[in-house]
């Protein structure tokens, strides 16, 4: 988790409200929809100040809900700002991921109605602007006169708490920051073991053994670059050897081995990342639904992963860490 001392959340809300001026800006510029909005978009994630936790949505569905999770890297976690035809300041918050908008359910102007994922057809609901709130920015609905606020409901700093429309009373959990290189790299702890999930001799043939050892901190091999798969599934690809975590022959079988191969798009490589309300994820592979777990729910160093039906059982839950490398190059 990158600093959030009050200097660096200054500057990261300051940001956040220029993004918002040059984006409005642009938009007022002759040729801008033809041009501009050709230029590369900034993705970033947003960040509810007071837990440090991203904003994110689960799926691409229509009405998903928008929660606080830890930022492990998820392309869920991605957005990007576009100047709203409502015009006055406003934009858009768009999901990189669904492509949908952050809105407020049914436009409504009450204190406490949800704030969900939309299809950007230029309801108020989905028209926010950026106002400074000191160190941090307020995300306010163009719902209500006076404005309300976007908050973290009841400011909870659980990973999974929804966001709300409510009074802006500089509650803790109405503040926001961005993060503009989002942390798209995580390692994975295994919530039995403490033992992080690498490569066997860090090897980078396909078929390698991928298994649970002393977490470095620093080992690529014990890194894992998050990408995109559907119907809202990750790809975890191995930063030292760029091969995809998957399932060994593609196996729908309890007990088949987890392995590295080249990332081919298969579903064997696609998982779901589900959030367990305590910090941990089961990860479920798309094309066995069996989750990831440790052989025998072992301890040892270097015991193998395997597929198994859901257990509940520790071995199957994993802690997603930013990388430690790229969290401190960030908060340099």
């Amino acid at each position: 988790m990158p600093s959030l001392s009050p200097t660096r959340l200054a500057a990261r809300s300051r940001a956040l409200v220029t993004l918002l001026a040059v984006t409005v800006l642009l938009a007022l510029v002759p040729g801008y929809t033809t041009v501009a909005r050709a230029a590369p978009r900034q993705e970033v994630n947003i960040l509810a100040a007071h837990s440090g936790k991203c904003l994110e949505v689960a799926s691409a569905a229509e009405g998903e809900a928008v929660r606080q999770q830890r930022c492990v890297g998820s392309p869920r976690a991605l957005w990007y700002l576009r100047a709203s035809e409502a015009g006055g300041g406003t934009v858009n918050i768009v999901n990189v991921y669904s492509g949908k908008c952050l809105e407020v359910e049914n436009s409504s102007p009450v204190n406490g109605a949800a704030i969900r994922q939309g299809n950007c057809e230029g309801r108020p609901g989905a028209d926010f602007g950026l106002a400074d709130a000191g160190d941090n920015a307020w995300l306010q609905p163009a719902t209500a006169s006076p404005r309300k606020c976007v908050e973290v409901t009841g400011s909870s700093l659980e990973d999974g708490a929804p966001l709300r429309q409510w009074d802006c009373a500089r509650q803790p959990g109405a503040e926001f920051v961005q993060r503009s290189d989002p942390v798209r790299e995580t390692t994975l702890v295994n919530a039995h073991s403490g033992k992080c999930l690498g490569i066997e001799g860090r090897s980078p043939d396909d078929g390698a053994k991928v298994v649970q050892l002393t977490c470095s901190g620093t080992a690529l091999e014990q890194k894992w670059q998050v990408g995109t798969a559907a119907g809202g599934a990750v790809t975890l690809a191995n930063v030292y050897t760029g091969k995809c975590l998957s399932i060994e022959g593609a196996s729908t079988e309890n007990g088949a081995r987890g392995v590295q191969a080249a990332c081919e798009g298969g579903t064997e490589q696609a998982w779901l990342a589900r959030p367990q309300g305590t910090g941990f994820h089961t990860l479920v592979n798309v094309n066995s639904a069996k989750l990831l777990g440790i052989k025998a729910v072992s301890s040892d160093e270097g015991a193998e992963t395997d597929q198994w039906t859901d257990s509940g059982t520790r071995d199957q839950l994993w802690q997603m860490v930013p990388s430690v490398a790229r969290v401190a190059a960030q908060s340099a």
